[in-house]
């Protein structure tokens, strides 16, 4: 614009001309200063909403971990006695003498069948077959029977025949005998097991 022209302008045209030239740069000015700091606000607004959620995930971990350990040690004597019915690798003699004092505690005749050949391929245990065939009394059997079940060695039984002389007798058939009466103390009873023992 010439200056002349806005020399020859009255007073009153002069302040409006001014004032708009002031209003669009104070506008301009604004505009250039506050919106990259507006820009940069936004950013850090951003970013502390980011940190909060890392800082609140970080703190639930936390008590995760807190509430984790804390399980962990309420359990540990559970699993100590639970890794503690894995019979040991390299103690079979160990384990067979211990069913062989069983059987000898409960006057029964036992023959053993470990197949140590047929190992399973999980890494933490290893299951091995076991079969177990008793013959005595039958007091001394179920007797026997009790004993084994109450060892502290994990003994998981698949299957098992009890028989007076020769004859299979079904389990059922076996608990009414019982309730009925005691079969003769004098006559010979087998029990065969088929069983699976956890090694480690």
């Amino acid at each position: 614009m010439n200056l002349n022209k806005f020399k020859n302008l009255d007073y009153k045209k002069k302040i409006i001309y001014l004032s708009l030239v002031f209003a669009v740069a104070a506008l301009s000015t604004v505009y250039m200063i506050i919106k990259p700091t507006l820009m940069k606000i936004k950013e850090e607004r951003a970013n502390i909403v980011t940190q909060k959620i890392e800082l609140e995930k970080r703190l639930s971990n936390e008590k995760n971990m807190a509430s984790l350990s804390s399980k962990i040690r309420k359990i540990k004597p559970q699993i100590d006695r639970l890794s503690s019915v894995y019979i040991n690798q390299g103690r079979q003699l160990e384990f067979i003498t211990t069913l062989e004092g069983i059987a000898s505690e409960n006057k029964v005749a036992q023959s053993l069948n470990l197949n140590f050949d047929s190992l399973s391929n999980d890494p933490n245990y290893n299951i091995i077959p076991l079969e177990i065939s008793v013959s005595g009394t039958y007091a001394n059997v179920l007797n026997y029977l009790i004993s084994l079940e109450t060892m502290n060695y994990y003994i998981n039984i698949t299957n098992w025949q009890f028989s007076p002389g020769g004859a299979i007798v079904s389990e059922i058939s076996v608990l009414e005998t019982n309730k009925q009466s005691a079969p003769g103390s004098g006559a010979p009873y087998t029990l065969r097991l088929t069983a699976n023992t956890y090694w480690k």
